[in-house]
């Protein structure tokens, strides 16, 4: 039919992924709008305490570096945690060498995090802005 826009599918595509890129099944075809984020926190502050949650449910050096790695990068790059959620900044991640699994992990667990930290902040040394390696 000529003139018609295709209508964008919000099922994820099964696509091949080259290796070290999360398959397109995963990552979705088409991203949902997500709400913004009421985070009462500064927002370097916030990332921080969210990479040090993150790593206190991590066991090895590996993860825990995974996850500062992704801290760093939002912080280097000026995002705050809204915008990486609201957008689904999850290739700024990978495209810096974060693994496809924690940077899903960094993205999908803010919302499980802020339920707690709205609540509770709580800050721990853990995270630091070198990232080993």
């Amino acid at each position: 039919m000529q003139g018609r826009t295709p209508t964008p599918c919000v099922t994820p595509a099964v696509l091949p992924s080259s290796p070290g890129q999360a398959p397109a099944s995963i990552v979705g075809a088409s991203p949902l709008v997500l709400q913004k984020l009421d985070i009462p926190a500064p927002h370097e502050d916030a990332i921080r305490d969210y990479v040090t949650w993150q790593q206190g449910r991590a066991v090895s050096g590996e993860w825990i570096s995974q996850y500062a790695k992704a801290g760093d990068i939002l912080l280097k790059q000026g995002f705050t945690l809204n915008h990486f959620y609201k957008r689904q900044l999850v290739g700024l991640l990978t495209d810096g060498g974060v693994w496809s699994g924690i940077a899903l992990s960094f993205h999908n667990d803010i919302p499980e995090w802020l339920s707690g930290y709205r609540k509770s902040p709580e800050r721990s040394p853990l995270f630091t802005n070198e990232t080993p390696g």
